[in-house]
């Protein structure tokens, strides 16, 4: 997955073939390690909207190779819920054939800036 060869003749190298996908999975908690639930992940790349998953009731999501086509490379990570301020994980790697982990912690509060985006992460990508 890490050769530059299309190893599987489907004419896909490397990321770009989803042989290479990774499973993306965590937890989103607020300050005092509670869950939250409902939560919204965001996965972006060059800016554009790639994947969203929201948390189960512990708190937990998972994207997954499979199901939810997960290509690996690098991508940004925003974990946002409803009275919550947002946090962003950029530059976060998905590895080739593999898994990996990325969890959230988020305060309280929706603190805006004047450019209307949140202070936690300057996305304006919100609901």
């Amino acid at each position: 997955c890490s050769d530059g060869i299309d190893n599987d003749c489907d004419a896909k190298i490397d990321c770009a073939d989803l042989d290479c996908g990774t499973t993306v999975s965590g937890y989103v908690k607020d300050a005092n390690n509670k869950p939250i639930n409902p939560a919204k992940i965001d996965v972006l790349k060059n800016a554009n909207l790639k994947y969203t998953k929201s948390t189960d009731a512990l708190g937990f999501y998972k994207l997954d190779k499979a199901a939810d086509s997960v290509y690996c490379g690098t991508y940004d990570m925003i974990a946002s819920a409803i009275g919550y301020v947002s946090s962003a994980k950029p530059k976060v790697n998905f590895p080739p054939d593999s898994s990996t982990t990325q969890d959230f912690t988020l305060t309280l509060g929706t603190t805006w800036q004047a450019d209307c985006t949140y202070e936690g992460d300057n996305s304006i990508i919100h609901e």
